[in-house]
């Protein structure tokens, strides 16, 4: 392999770390924002 497809593999996988990352928080998100939603008086 070469050092550019080396350098390139490195950078694609820290790229997939911080988007499964912000994946995980945008999940936690959504979770937290539909329970507040759940629990408001007048809502479905």
């Amino acid at each position: 392999m070469e050092a550019a497809e080396r350098d390139e593999l490195l950078r694609l996988r820290r790229q997939v770390a911080e988007l499964e990352k912000d994946n995980a928080f945008l999940v936690k998100a959504s979770a937290y924002f539909a329970a507040m939603q759940k629990n408001r008086p007048g809502s479905l």
